[in-house]
């Protein structure tokens, strides 16, 4: 795994930040994919967390708010969601996720049971939600083309 300079600073400053959290939280997307070995170039770092975790992670991050924490419901998500920024990274916290398919509202349900500690480097660890959990989320919502990405790593490395 190759991160970048800028990626390893960020991710390191947020393990060492979040260390004091009682709440779970866990990294998802692009970013988790990365650190768990697809080939996938990362736009942004999302991490997944419960209500108070949200807030207290709001609190850490303050001085990188680039959007306050706020309930948001749009036309197939809705969710508590806060945007942060490091350096040029962009960071989204969310929490109590739930997307709309055919008119029924999933909420991403035992999430904190399929987190996985992925060893980035020998002196940083950090919390990420099991591919297959996250492979069975993106085949809910029909995101095929990240489902068959995550699909094709797995049964790469079987």
């Amino acid at each position: 795994m190759n991160l970048t300079k800028e990626n390893r600073q960020v991710i390191k400053v947020i393990a060492q930040s979040f260390s004091c959290l009682k709440e779970d939280w866990a990294i998802t997307g692009s970013f988790n994919h990365y650190l768990q070995g697809i080939d996938i170039v990362p736009n942004d770092i999302d991490i997944i967390t419960t209500k108070k975790g949200i807030y207290a992670i709001s609190e850490i991050l303050n001085s990188y708010c680039i959007q306050n924490t706020i309930y948001k419901e749009s036309k197939n998500l809705k969710s508590y969601f806060g945007k942060f920024k490091m350096q040029y990274t962009k960071i989204d916290i969310m929490a109590e996720v739930e997307n709309k398919v055919d008119n029924i509202w999933l909420k991403h349900q035992d999430w904190e049971n399929n987190i996985v500690n992925v060893k980035v480097s020998p002196n940083l660890i950090l919390p990420c939600l099991k591919l297959n959990y996250e492979l069975l989320i993106y085949q809910r919502l029909r995101f095929e083309e990240r489902s068959n990405l995550i699909l094709s790593y797995l049964e790469d490395i079987k």
